[in-house]
């Protein structure tokens, strides 16, 4: 999609690699379209483990195997780590592709923005500013890391929802969605789109704490419900 947008551009016109990568407000109706389906795409890798284990009956077969503590945690940890590898190597090959392909000395890069330039009064706004500033591909890879973690998340938020939630699969694509909707209109840190387009992410310190804070809060509940799961004498 880039090659084909950007092919006859000159220097002048083209935008830096980190601006078009999926992510970014570069790609502006891509990224929208990833904030709307992300809750759901960040379910499919392995949201459904636990649940696909709980109908079939493979979760009695494993807690008499390993124990039930040991059992849950272990899914746990593999829903997570598996969820955000599904995310984090298709964006970091998309980032490499974008940095071979595009040249460095292009209008949206750094180095060639005035200080009284409309692009340095907002990249100035951006998350880890510095960082950004001098080493973008760094910079992109940090906040892929974040938009991983952050599909990792709502991946283990499903599968300890499939505690409560196992009577069929449909039903769980529900709590994250909801969960999310429920952040938005109470307007705690932002929109949530925003941290989807996390090149873009003009949002100050005070937010990103609340952010972490918040996010920090639900995965310590469905931490919670499979902690209960997990102590539970009976199969």
């Amino acid at each position: 999609m880039n090659v084909k947008d950007y092919y006859g551009y000159e220097l002048s016109q083209m935008q830096s690699y980190v601006e078009i990568s999926s992510i970014s407000s570069g790609r502006y109706a891509l990224t929208r379209i990833i904030a709307i389906v992300f809750p759901f795409a960040s379910i499919i890798p392995a949201g459904f483990s636990l649940f696909g284990d709980i109908k079939t009956g493979r979760e009695t077969y494993w807690i008499y195997r390993v124990g039930r503590k040991k059992y849950y945690m272990t899914k746990a940890v593999a829903v997570f780590v598996s969820t955000f590898i599904c995310f984090f190597i298709p964006l970091l090959f998309e980032n490499i592709i974008n940095y071979i392909t595009f040249p460095a000395n292009v209008h949206g890069n750094r180095y060639f923005c005035s200080l009284y330039s409309s692009e340095y009064k907002t990249i100035v706004k951006y998350m880890f500013f510095n960082i950004y500033f001098k080493h973008p591909f760094i910079y992109q890879l940090i906040m892929i890391i974040l938009f991983s973690g952050i599909a990792a998340m709502l991946g283990f938020v499903t599968a300890a929802s499939s505690c409560i939630i196992n009577k069929f699969a449909a039903f769980l694509f529900l709590p994250c969605y909801l969960l999310i909707q429920i952040i938005d209109d109470m307007n705690i840190y932002g929109k949530f789109s925003d941290y989807i387009e996390t090149c873009s992410a003009v949002v100050n310190v005070y937010k990103l704490i609340k952010f972490g804070i918040v996010w920090s809060g639900i995965i310590f509940v469905a931490s919670g419900l499979l902690f209960l799961k997990a102590r539970r004498d009976t199969l």
